[in-house]
């Protein structure tokens, strides 16, 4: 009957160990990918904030030259479907 009990005190106090790392370690995992998604939207964000200004100089400048290259028009459109992409607004 003593080694039923001990057996079973120790399964108990086994899987609660057991578990508890488990936890720990899934906890740890989660928090580590929650500051790689950070580090991602940070990284968009400030890609669509340089695409934006790159595209708003290369009109400035073009508005003053008073006409547009192809190069300058194509290279303006691929800036704004990579910005789509990413998720910005237009």
């Amino acid at each position: 009957m003593e080694d039923v009990v001990v057996m079973l005190v120790c399964a108990v106090l086994g899987s609660t160990g057991l578990s508890t790392i488990v936890t720990a370690v899934l906890n740890r995992h989660w928090h580590k990918k929650d500051n790689e998604d950070k580090k991602l939207d940070a990284i968009v964000t400030g890609l669509k904030v340089l695409m934006t200004y790159r595209v708003r100089r290369n009109v400035e400048r073009c508005v003053d030259r008073g006409n547009v290259s192809l190069d300058e028009k194509e290279d303006v459109k691929e800036m704004f479907q990579a910005y789509k992409a990413l998720g910005g607004n237009g």
